[in-house]
C-alpha cells in the first residue's frame, strides 16, 4: 500500500464540494483522513472571484501513481470541473496528487512530490496539519521547516464539519 496525500481545493459551492470530494475518495482508498481546512484568498487572477476553501487528504491506496492521477481527473470530471484557458479560473473542485509515498516521479506534464508543497501556504499549512514530521522528498527537510520559510499570503484556518451532508 502507497500512502498519498491529495490536495483539495474549491471556491465554487466550496462547502458542497469539499465534502462531496471526501466521500468520493472515502469510496476508493483506504484509511481516508482530512486536515482542517483552509480560507484563502484566490492566487493568480486578476478576476474577482470568492475566496477558495483547502485542505488535504492523506490515504493508502494499491493504485500505481498513473491511476491515482487518472482517478483525481475522473472525480473532478464527476464534480462538475471544467478547464478552461484560464489557469486560475474559479473551480468546483481541484484534486492534485502532492506525495505519494516517498517516491519522486514525473509523467511529462505532472511531477510527485507537487511543487506547489514548497509555494504555497494552502497547500503546506494543511499538509503539516496531517503529517508535521513529514520530510519532502527532494530536499530531506521537514516540511514545518519549509512551512517557517512561506509567507501568511491571506490564509487562515476555520472550522468546518467534514461530515455534514455526507
Amino acid at each position: 500500500m502507497a500512502v498519498i496525500f491529495v490536495s483539495v481545493g474549491s471556491n465554487i459551492e466550496p462547502e458542497h464540494y469539499l465534502r462531496r470530494s471526501f466521500g468520493e475518495l472515502r469510496s476508493l482508498f483506504e484509511n481516508l483522513i482530512a486536515s482542517p481546512v483552509y480560507q484563502t484568498i484566490p492566487v493568480g487572477t486578476k478576476t474577482p472571484q470568492n475566496d477558495y476553501l483547502n485542505a488535504v487528504y492523506q490515504a493508502e491506496t494499491v493504485l500505481e501513481v498513473e491511476e491515482v492521477w487518472k482517478t483525481l481527473k475522473d472525480i473532478e470530471i464527476r464534480l462538475g470541473r471544467s478547464r478552461t484557458a484560464d489557469r486560475y479560473a474559479p473551480r468546483t473542485i481541484d484534486l492534485d496528487l502532492l506525495l505519494y509515498d516517498r517516491e519522486t516521479l514525473w509523467n511529462g506534464s505532472k511531477k510527485v512530490p507537487h511543487e506547489q508543497i514548497l509555494s504555497e501556504g494552502f497547500v503546506l499549512n494543511p499538509l503539516c496539519d496531517l503529517a508535521p514530521l513529514l520530510t519532502h522528498p527532494e530536499t530531506g527537510q521537514k516540511l514545518t521547516e519549509h512551512l517557517k520559510m512561506l509567507p501568511e499570503k491571506g490564509i487562515r484556518r476555520i472550522n468546518f464539519l467534514w461530515e455534514e451532508d455526507l
